[in-house]
This record gives C-alpha cells, sequence and structure tokens, in this order.
C-alpha cells in the first residue's frame, strides 16, 4: 500500500503512516511501531526508510567535544564539495592481500547533496586511490572485506579529504564500522527523530547536547544558525529519552551530539534513530 502521509498520532504522539487501503476506498493509519519500523527497515514502504546513527567519543575532558571516535570537534563539516580517499598510515595488514580490511565502503551526501557512496580498495600503511565521487559529507565507513574469518580492520582506517587531509571519518582498529552520531539529511527528503539515547561509561559524570543547521548547503553568509534542540546535564549511566513531538529536519540538514566530560575524562556516546520520507510523500 502506498503511503499517502506522515502524520503524529494523537493518542501515542508517536509518528503514523497514512496509507490508502486496498480497495482504495478509504485510508488507514499505522503507528511507527516494531512491526512497521521492520517492514520500513525490509523496504515495504514506498517513499520512507530509516537510518540508524550511533557514535563515541572514547575520553572527553571538561570541554565540549563532538561525538566520533576521532574525538575534539568534527571537522567534516564542509564547505565545498570535496574527493576523499583513506589516508596514509594505517596497518600493512588493511591490504587488498592482507589479513585485515581489504577494503571498505564509504557513504554520504554527494556533491548535489542526495546519497553517494563509494568502495575503496585498502593498501596498507599508503594511501588509497581518490574517489570518483565528489562528496559534501562523509557519514560512514565499513568494512566490506576482510582477509581473516572473524577479523575486520587490524589498524585504525581513516577518511580524508583530497589535497587538503581534513579528517571526515575514521573506524578504529578491530570495530570493522565507524561510530560517529553525525548525520545529514539527503535532497529530497525530510527526516524525523524517533529515537534518542545518550550514555556516559563507568559511573562517570558528562552533559549532553543535541545540535542541528538547517541549510547547511549554504557555503556565504547569512549562514543557516547551529541550534541546540535538547540537552541532559549531570548525566551517568544511560539516558532514553523520551520523544513526543518530531520536529520535521528538512533536506540538507546537518544533526548531531556533542558532550561535556569532566577531569576523569569519560568516554561518552549516543546514538538516534531518523525516518526518512521522501518530499513526494505528503506530510499531514
Amino acid at each position: 500500500m502506498p503511503v499517502e502521509a506522515v502524520i503524529i498520532d494523537p493518542v501515542t504522539g508517536k509518528p503514523a503512516l497514512v496509507f490508502r487501503n486496498e480497495h482504495g476506498s478509504g485510508l488507514q493509519v499505522k503507528v511507527i511501531d516494531q512491526d512497521t519500523g521492520l517492514a520500513i527497515s525490509r523496504g515495504l514502504v514506498p517513499g520512507v526508510s530509516c537510518v540508524k546513527v550511533f557514535g563515541r567519543n572514547p575520553s572527553i575532558a571538561a570541554g565540549w567535544e563532538d561525538i566520533w571516535d576521532v574525538g575534539g570537534a568534527y571537522t567534516g563539516f564542509l564547505l565545498a564539495p570535496v574527493q576523499i580517499r583513506i589516508a596514509a598510515g594505517g596497518n600493512v595488514a588493511d591490504d587488498a592481500a592482507g589479513a585485515g580490511a581489504r577494503s571498505v565502503i564509504v557513504s554520504g551526501i554527494g556533491i548535489d547533496w542526495r546519497y553517494v557512496e563509494e568502495r575503496f580498495v585498502t593498501a596498507g600503511a599508503a594511501a588509497s586511490a581518490t574517489s570518483t565521487a565528489f562528496f559534501n559529507r562523509v557519514s560512514r565507513i565499513y568494512v566490506e572485506h576482510c582477509g581473516t574469518y572473524g577479523g575486520n580492520n587490524t589498524g585504525t582506517v581513516t577518511i580524508e579529504s583530497v589535497p587538503a587531509g581534513t579528517v571526515l571519518c575514521s573506524v578504529p582498529a578491530g570495530k570493522g564500522q565507524s561510530r560517529m552520531a553525525i548525520y545529514t539529511i539527503p535532497d529530497g527528503h525530510t527526516g524525523y527523530l524517533v529515537r534518542l539515547a545518550e550514555f556516559v561509561d563507568g559511573g562517570k559524570t558528562g552533559n549532553m547536547e543535541l545540535w542541528v543547521r538547517n541549510r547547511a548547503d549554504l557555503a556565504v553568509a547569512p549562514f543557516e544558525p547551529v541550534r541546540s534542540i535538547h540537552q541532559t546535564d549531570g548525566l551517568i549511566g544511560r539516558n532514553d529519552v523520551p520523544l513526543t513531538l518530531f520536529e520535521p529536519l528538512p533536506a540538507r540538514s546537518d544533526i548531531w551530539m556533542s558532550a561535556y566530560g569532566a577531569a576523569t575524562n569519560p568516554a561518552i556516546g549516543a546514538e538516534f534513530d531518523i525516518i526518512l520520507v521522501e518530499n513526494t510523500v505528503k506530510s499531514l
């Protein structure tokens, strides 16, 4: 059944999909619950998809840092599209014929602000070939093939811009996939944040903040401002944030988590789920 619209269910406060029934004579509302989420993940809901974003910063001192494995402020909010590659300096086992990662897939936002991905063959400690595509954002990198059963990347695999060498994404050694609580809504879609969780390790304390920037494609002033849309102070352990209202995230919007640690340098993480709705689907 094709989706007619996306609404907020007034009873549950959850996002809901409006379908036309099989005979075309009326409308049916289906709240996005576990079953509907499974249908979306299986590609059975035309015009609607989902993305799970998760990240971890391994050590945050008394200062604000973004939630990604590299640590510090995220350096991948680019003002112009770039070509990319695997940076030199990796482990020799992460090679096309090695025991570690033999190839990786990088996904993100292309020159037209739509979803793009490209495959890279690893080259050990040397840099890989440069991408064919240009990227405005890099959202994720994961190991496609490796040379050991049950293995992944032996060393850190870092994606950088060409020729500037700006770090855009990184996979820590042995993890197989990047972990960054940073995402950009592709062109032609509206995003709806439907789940948010945040956590601080080992009984330590941290503060969390969720940021949004619309019109991330604006490269000259006046720019769209960065806005805080959620904050948690003094978090210990895990916090699943109850979401009852779903602010639409327009195409070309950046959304990301940052955190403030303390002298104990806690590891801090965050994860969120976004429903992506093609703009051809009505929103009531």
